[in-house]
């Protein structure tokens, strides 16, 4: 008797704090069957669709954490902008776009280990124009992604130097722009650039530098998980790890580019 009445006690106490739990909570205990996950559209090389398939470093990466957490993942392209809005309202579970911890501190989103690093440099559609710096960007319009660390620097460092900023919603717009004479010169993160400059669109654009000064956080590209989901984001970078391990992430590094990127 001593015992059922001990089993029933616990029965109780079990379902109540399963009442008390968040649905968030509920799921992380319980196992996810399926994680949404936001990539920014049109964003090569990390998330571009060729003959309707989607493709991408971010897209294998994801790929290769879900295989690891053995979870199947939906992958939802949309622009910056939404995949922001859809991460803190719960639309996706966690985002892969090369995000910094200085994209946005006030969000409260949860970030990963680095999973690559890279910095933004400018680019022009003028060859005559010499390396850009915060003391040469007076009277210059800039071109550079919205609501990113990038914009937040240029902001910071150029716009009280006397350059006139503009902010874009993607890179095919901001390459645009520039190809087009609309701003002087792009603001853009490097390896999208590079593999833009490389292409047959891109080759009446050039390099003109970097932007000194930055800290080393800035060049760091995590992978930013919902602010109610800390185990989740354990176990991403666990994942992460694993992956580094048995040479799985080297493979998709080197399928994009021809260095290691990390």
């Amino acid at each position: 008797r001593l015992e059922r009445a001990l089993l029933i006690a616990k029965t109780c106490l079990c379902i109540l704090t399963g009442c008390l739990l968040s649905p968030a909570a509920l799921a992380e205990d319980e196992g996810d069957d399926v994680l949404i996950v936001g990539v920014q559209e049109d964003d090569r090389p990390f998330a571009y669709k060729e003959a309707n398939e989607l493709k991408g470093f971010n897209v294998d990466i994801i790929r290769a954490i879900c295989t690891q957490m053995k979870v199947s993942c939906g992958i939802r392209p949309m622009s910056r902008w939404d995949l922001k809005r859809e991460l803190k309202s719960g639309g996706v579970d966690f985002v892969v776009d090369g995000w910094t911890r200085i994209d946005d501190p006030d969000a409260g989103f949860h970030y990963s280990h680095p999973y690559y690093r890279s910095r933004d440099v400018f680019v022009t559609a003028d060859e005559k124009m010499q390396r850009i710096s915060p003391s040469s960007i007076a009277g210059k319009t800039v071109g550079v992604l919205g609501e990113t660390a990038a914009a937040q620097a240029i902001n910071e460092q150029c716009a009280p130097k006397g350059a006139i900023v503009s902010e874009f919603m993607n890179n095919q717009e901001l390459f645009d722009a520039v190809a087009e004479g609309h701003v002087d010169v792009g603001y853009v993160e490097g390896y999208v650039a590079y593999t833009y400059l490389k292409s047959p669109e891109g080759y009446s654009l050039h390099p003109a530098g970097l932007l000194p000064g930055l800290s080393y956080e800035f060049s760091e590209r995590c992978i930013a998980v919902r602010a109610d989901r800390p185990q989740l984001l354990s176990r991403i970078n666990k994942a992460v790890d694993e992956a580094k391990l048995s040479g799985r992430y080297q493979q998709i590094s080197l399928t994009y580019f021809a260095f290691m990127n990390y």
